[in-house]
């Protein structure tokens, strides 16, 4: 996942723990292709799947490529847009011009000026209309060496702003698609001879107004060849933006098909060893393989994996459960090592920091209310486990854990009738109750106590609330 640290130098190089490179370097040929148009593309993926850093690593592939191109590609020169960090500037057309004018400074032996005073009056209209914060904005952009012609309009724009009357403004409005024209001009120019791609990030993070804006700038003004976009974004969020911003009854999804010509979905897998991995998975082993080795063993393992699985545990989210993992150890001086009399343990201890992680809502069911049947929400259970033979779960169906813990905290509810009741089926709990000895041996004879007060023990501790 994303380490803000020199994230925007990472390359597949550095690291590449989920096979994404093949992916980026399949994106470089689709944006090379000048026989089909692929953008707007969108890179679509929920919140924390690790777009922001794929993101920058394709850029840096982009960069540090020969980039041998055939008769029908096209060379690629990427520029980065943050646009939750430019949504305050209020200007979608200025956040993304001003970009193109930054990766035109630094050019060596390119002259910008020529399409510097072309869209001047491009910009006159729209610097009269949204004021003098928008100008500081992009004056921080990297674009330190404007031609005077377009000082001199932002300082009179800024000075002369409250004089300008409602008919002026009419006229500069009426010659908007003129000057559209020229840009699109100007943009032609520029890129005749490689194009530009345009990353705009973070926008499904972005306000709803400005995301919409940024849409309709790219769709009408910067369609042109040569300018090409790639979004980086979470779908579903974006389409409720559009809504947000037109409506319930516009059709997000047609409202975006009608101009993204291409758009895929980062997978939460990856082929290896001929075996699918699920990065969540992967990733978690990579963050605690120093500090927790105990939670590699396999019969733990199937626990959490299940666990994760089950909740569809984004990267990022990974990374706050591991965070409170190393907390909590810290705070109990406990390092999660077990024998194989108390394997459960430990599953035990993770499910309290799970808990407390995505669920705290539940800590009260379980220290004050004493329902400790309601926190087997947390484990994402969707069907009722049940054993209508002898199967022994333990040995074979070990991803199966969450099944059995499950079943455990429902022993002290056996008489509640729930459709979530798996101790209904009679004929079916003695098998349970023999996998339940597995991981937890005097549960059945003495009861569950002593394992909800383990995660009673884990949920104070968390709380900074432990005695001890």
């Amino acid at each position: 996942m994303t380490n803000n640290i020199n994230i925007e130098k990472r390359t597949f190089d550095d690291r590449d723990e989920y096979n994404r490179k093949p992916i980026a370097e399949k994106v470089i040929s689709l944006l090379q292709k000048s026989s089909i148009s692929v953008s707007p593309m969108i890179i679509d993926g929920g919140w924390g799947t690790g777009k922001t850093e794929f993101c920058h690593k394709l850029i840096n592939l982009i960069s540090q490529d020969e980039q041998i191109i055939s008769q029908d590609e096209q060379k690629l020169n990427p520029i980065y847009i943050n646009a939750f960090q430019a949504d305050h500037a209020d200007e979608p057309l200025m956040t993304l011009l001003a970009s193109i004018l930054s990766l035109m400074e630094k050019k060596e032996n390119f002259d910008s000026s020529p399409f510097k005073k072309r869209i001047i009056s491009v910009l006159r209209f729209s610097l009269k209309t949204i004021g003098k914060t928008s100008l500081i904005w992009v004056f921080k952009q990297g674009v330190d060496e404007l031609n005077e012609g377009l000082k001199d309009e932002m300082n009179k724009t800024g000075n002369e702003i409250i004089n300008n009357t409602v008919d002026a403004l009419l006229k500069e409005h009426k010659d908007a698609n003129k000057n559209i024209q020229v840009l699109q001009d100007a943009l032609k120019k520029l890129t005749e001879t490689s194009s530009i791609v345009i990353f705009v990030d973070e926008l499904d993070r972005c306000r709803p107004d400005f995301a919409v804006s940024m849409l309709e700038n790219i769709k009408h003004i910067f369609n042109v060849d040569g300018v090409q976009f790639v979004l980086v974004t979470n779908s579903e969020q974006l389409r409720a933006s559009i809504n947000h911003s037109y409506g319930t009854s516009i059709d997000a999804k047609k409202y975006l098909d009608k101009f993204i010509r291409f758009s895929f979905t980062l997978p939460v897998t990856f082929l290896q060893t001929g075996k699918d991995q699920d990065l969540s998975t992967e990733h978690f082993c990579t963050l605690i393989e120093a500090d927790f080795p105990s939670l590699l063993n396999d019969q733990i393992k199937y626990f959490w994996v299940e666990l994760f699985k089950n909740n569809q545990l984004s990267l990022r989210e990974v990374e706050t459960f591991t965070k409170n993992l190393k907390i909590y150890s810290l705070l109990a001086s406990d390092k999660l090592e077990f024998t194989q009399e108390n394997i459960g343990v430990p599953m035990l201890k993770i499910f309290g920091v799970f808990i407390c992680s995505f669920f705290p809502e539940l800590q009260p069911k379980i220290l004050i209310d004493n329902e400790e049947h309601k926190i087997t929400a947390a484990l994402r259970q969707k069907t009722i486990p049940n054993i209508e033979t002898s199967t022994d779960v333990f040995w074979t169906l070990p991803d199966h854990m969450v099944q059995i813990i499950y079943v455990m905290f429902w022993m002290n509810a056996k008489t509640i009738d729930s459709k979530d009741n798996p101790w209904k089926n009679k004929d079916a709990s003695k098998y349970w109750e023999n996998n339940i000895r597995r991981l937890f041996p005097c549960a059945i004879k003495e009861g569950i106590n002593h394992q909800v007060d383990i995660i009673k023990k884990v949920i104070k501790t968390l709380m900074l609330t432990d005695d001890n």
